[in-house]
């Protein structure tokens, strides 16, 4: 499932109170990354490593921190040889920023699909995304 070795990924959680990094931490993954891989994974006794939150505003938590699933993580990215992969993220929400930008560009061309006697329009709206404090963000690569 991850591309360094089974549970590889926990050793970077102790380093984030190094890195600064206060709770609450989250976890970001895509629904098929959950549904498929994680869902049902179970620790050396046969317990589920998800619980079911009743409580909260998110349903399940995974080694105690509540699980984000959403579709907007890809789930088509090539790692190695390994193809229609995705990422797990782990991190507090203020540490992920997302940066938009209040212009919109608009395009028209009336040549380009003069043919079929059509007009076509472009509406380019700028994004950027970034993680500060970097080193408190934890993200796993690899996730089929």
């Amino acid at each position: 499932m991850f591309t360094d070795g089974p549970h590889s990924h926990l050793r970077h959680l102790p380093h984030l109170p190094s890195a600064s990094a206060r709770p609450p931490f989250v976890w970001y993954m895509s629904a098929r990354s959950f549904s498929t891989r994680v869902l049902g994974l179970l620790d050396l006794q046969s317990r589920p490593l998800v619980t079911q939150d009743s409580q909260g505003p998110m349903q399940y938590r995974l080694f105690g921190y509540p699980v984000f699933v959403t579709p907007a993580i890809p789930e088509n990215l090539a790692v190695g040889s390994g193809t229609k992969l995705s990422y797990v993220a782990f991190a507090h929400p203020r540490y992920l920023h997302i940066g938009l930008s209040n212009d919109v560009e608009i395009a028209v061309s009336t040549d380009l699909y003069f043919a079929q006697n059509q007009t076509a329009v472009r509406l380019v709206v700028y994004h950027d995304f970034a993680a500060a404090p970097a080193a408190g963000v934890v993200m796993l690569k690899g996730v089929a």
